[in-house]
């Protein structure tokens, strides 16, 4: 079989011995200090057809084996990539390789839609690529690409950086480490929302559309307006995002559902459905919003304003960045096990990422790339 590191042989995970072998190696591999693993590869396509297994599987069978071995194994510190019917696996689920671009086109924008798509599925557990993409080809991820890239990024469920902050102006180097301790500021309501999916089966990103339409009087806003918004999104039903998504822009228009809305950055506040045109949204702005009366972790909007005055700070930073040293990675985790007799969701493991970045200290955590 022909993949894109060469040639290569697939293991069969319909037959209990290449599982045992492999599960095996894989233990031996932790043994020597390795903390979890990134399982890449696993793809229908090099399942060719007329492929022979020890259970006469499909292509699309051979994917969520793969997964169910992951899941009774290494679920604890996993990122995983595909899957055809894993939803109640409950993995850390990544998305595809993003290039580095802007567009709808496999860049930026689609990392949000991309998200959206595979939360609806039952995909609750998302990792949305590299932060900047893969520069494949002659692609670059710019500062400005970077900067934009982080900000939608880091409220997800998961947050990685591949492309290193660091090789970019202090600026851009302390937008990023500023929306890093954001994931980790939103890991509290993040985890309850973990808790809140395994047990009733509620994605945690979610479109916009899953609010309240509204009161149902004559607004600027039409509801069918609010199924088309592809460029924003919710994390559980209290913060709503619309990040900057085209080149150059430093305003965008907002889409808000029902509701009475605070902006976490001027502190106005919006009664929904509105429409917000020309809104502000300089280089080091995520526009972000928090829902009235939504079920928020206690003093969470005070630690989420703060937030936003140390991004301000950092808005101002110049020159550019060469530490003598490089910073380190540290990455945590929160694993929670499902109740199977739970409904609806059936998650029998969830694995859940916080990542912090720690741009001065700390041991990385060491995590290894597994492909098969």
């Amino acid at each position: 079989m022909r993949w894109w590191d060469g040639e290569g042989g697939l293991i069969d995970f319909s037959n209990p011995k290449s599982r045992e072998w492999f599960k095996r190696r894989l233990l031996e591999l932790r043994a020597l200090g390795f903390d979890g693993f990134k399982f890449d590869a696993g793809d229908a396509g090099f399942f060719r057809e007329g492929a022979h297994s020890f259970k006469n599987l499909l292509s699309s069978q051979y994917t969520d084996a793969y997964m169910e071995f992951i899941a009774e194994n290494f679920s604890d510190f996993a990122e995983t990539r595909v899957s055809t019917f894993a939803q109640s696996l409950g993995l850390l689920t990544r998305l595809g390789d993003k290039d580095s671009r802007w567009g709808l086109n496999n860049g930026l924008r689609s990392v949000v839609t991309s998200t959206l798509t595979y939360s609806i599925l039952g995909y609750p557990f998302i990792m949305p690529d590299m932060v900047g993409g893969n520069e494949y080809g002659n692609e670059k991820c710019d500062a400005e690409l970077f900067a934009r890239w982080v900000e939608a990024s880091s409220p997800m469920p998961s947050l990685q950086f591949s492309i290193l902050p660091w090789r970019y102006d202090q600026r851009t180097l302390a937008i990023a480490k500023e929306y890093a301790w954001l994931h980790v500021d939103l890991s509290p309501y993040l985890l309850s929302l973990v808790q809140e999916s395994m047990n009733e089966g509620w994605p945690i990103v979610r479109p916009i559309f899953f609010a309240d339409a509204g009161s149902g009087e004559k607004t600027e806003v039409r509801e069918s307006e609010i199924f088309d918004v592809g460029d924003e999104f919710m994390i559980g039903d209290g913060l709503l995002f619309a990040p900057v998504l085209d080149q150059g822009s430093t305003e965008r228009d907002i889409i808000l559902p029902g509701g009475k809305w605070l902006d976490l950055w001027n502190g106005d506040t919006v009664d929904g459905p509105a429409e917000l045109k020309n809104h502000e949204a300089p280089l080091h702005v995520l526009p972000t919003f928090v829902r009235a009366g939504a079920e928020l972790p206690e003093g969470f909007v005070d630690v989420l304003t703060r937030r936003t005055k140390a991004i301000e700070a950092a808005n101002n930073r110049r020159g550019n960045c060469c530490p003598q040293k490089p910073p380190a990675i540290k990455q945590g985790y929160a694993m929670a096990k499902h109740d199977r007799t739970s409904k609806p969701a059936n998650r029998q493991h969830v694995c859940f990422q916080v990542l912090q970045v720690d741009f001065f200290k700390s041991r990385p955590a060491l995590h290894l790339w597994i492909s098969v």
